[in-house]
């Protein structure tokens, strides 16, 4: 039996209340509405639809289309069988499992029509999750061992997946004592090339002058669209009253192009780590229980949750979030 149950509405203004539904969507079982994905560029939701897959979180998706603010609808994809599609930052391009195959599924990435497919051997050590999640312009968080249900590290643009290793080309990466290598690979035909870095200077982030952590010191990644990429870190004084994000910008062979550095003093009050989404969680068993796999569990954060950030790409302008 079909059911109109999906309705998209866009508010008329960030102040009023009022909505109008822009489109109905009528759906049957086994090609329901499981997910969607805002595209904050070109303003567009993307419907995901498909079937739950049995005894399981996950789901197989079947169909995805997109709807404009006026409700235009554009067909992605028909009578696909996926897991997890993804798109990457310039929203031109998505990337997802192909699920013919549930155990070491190969990947697909979409774009302009054509498919480009990806053996799962050339992905399976590209240790992406240092670029988080893309989602309003923003590093969601720096997830690892990501589940099948869940979208995938907002690593890849329209001609390249991007990961990050040490110089043993594994993805464990000590960022105090080992080397940082940028792996690449090309969507179209599968090539893999690394390239090292040129790493942010230790002495800005590590010493008597900065408040001790239990996180090593890391850093976060931000893809700029098809042109380059940002290396963040952070620092945090010992007196927990200034801050200093360092934002540096590198080519996609490895060259340093730019660095830039955002300072944030407070009087009389503190900085605080918060879950803001500007670095990765770290999650430890309760100590009351550290042996049973359905213990509460507690939530690290280090000093790249002392803020967050949003980069306006017209005007260069930044804008922090933080917590004191």
């Amino acid at each position: 039996m079909k059911k109109i149950l999906l309705c998209i509405a866009i508010f008329s203004t960030i102040y009023i209340s009022a909505q109008a539904v822009i489109v109905e969507e009528k759906y049957e079982d086994r090609n329901e509405p499981i997910t969607f994905q805002y595209l904050p560029n070109s303003k567009k939701i993307v419907v995901y639809k498909g079937s739950p897959i049995s005894m399981s979180y996950s789901y197989i998706t079947t169909n995805a289309l997109s709807f404009d603010v006026n409700g235009k609808k554009t067909v992605l994809f028909e009578n696909e069988k996926l897991m997890s599609p993804t798109f990457s930052v310039t929203e031109n391009t998505y990337k997802a499992n192909d699920a013919t195959q549930i155990k070491k599924a190969n990947y697909k990435f979409f774009q302009d029509k054509n498919v480009f497919p990806v053996n799962y051997d050339t992905l399976e050590d590209l240790n992406t999750h240092y670029f988080g999640r893309y989602d309003y312009n923003s590093v969601l968080c720096a997830v690892e061992n990501r589940s099948s249900e869940m979208f995938f590290d907002a690593s890849f643009n329209d001609s390249h997946d991007f990961g990050f290793t040490n110089q043993k080309q594994k993805g464990t990466i000590n960022f105090e004592k080992d080397d940082i290598y940028l792996e690449s690979i090309e969507i179209t035909s599968n090539a893999r090339k690394r390239f090292k870095l040129e790493k942010p200077n230790l002495s800005l982030l590590k010493g008597d002058a900065f408040a001790e952590q239990d996180y090593k010191t890391s850093f976060i990644c931000k893809l700029n669209g098809n042109e380059n990429f940002d290396i963040i870190t952070k620092s945090v004084s010992a007196d927990f009253q200034t801050t200093i994000l360092y934002k540096t910008t590198y080519d996609f062979v490895g060259k340093k192009i730019n660095e830039i550095s955002l300072t944030l003093k407070l009087n009389n009050k503190f900085f605080i780590a918060s879950d803001n989404s500007g670095g990765p969680k770290g999650f430890v068993s309760a100590d009351e229980n550290p042996g049973n796999p359905f213990t509460a569990a507690a939530k690290g954060l280090g000093t790249l949750s002392v803020n967050n950030y949003y980069e306006d790409k017209k005007t260069g302008d930044i804008f922090c979030l933080r917590s004191f």
